[in-house]
């Protein structure tokens, strides 16, 4: 709770409780509701989430290569799973 106190850009008087929160929440309700939810703009990006999210999607698709060839994959193939150079990454 005080980690997201500190994130938050309310004034102090808004964050003190729940119905302060509440309270800023229906003042300031139009101006909420007119706000683009996919947007990045509007989002807190955690970078952990991020990295996580390319790490997954290139690890299922290597897991995906060796489930397809079942039987036949071999010691290479399962070690290949696990290995990454910093060049595939790079935008």
């Amino acid at each position: 709770m005080e980690t997201t106190k500190k994130v938050l850009m309310l004034e102090d008087h808004n964050k003190s409780d729940v119905y302060a929160i509440l309270r800023w929440l229906m003042q300031n309700f139009n101006e909420l509701r007119m706000k683009d939810n996919l947007s990045l703009d509007n989002k807190r990006l955690r970078c952990n989430e991020y990295i996580a999210a390319l790490l997954t999607q290139e690890f299922s698709k290597r897991l995906n290569r060796v489930i397809t060839l079942g039987a036949k994959a071999t010691i290479p193939d399962f070690l290949d799973l696990f290995r990454f150079s910093g060049k595939q990454f790079a935008t």
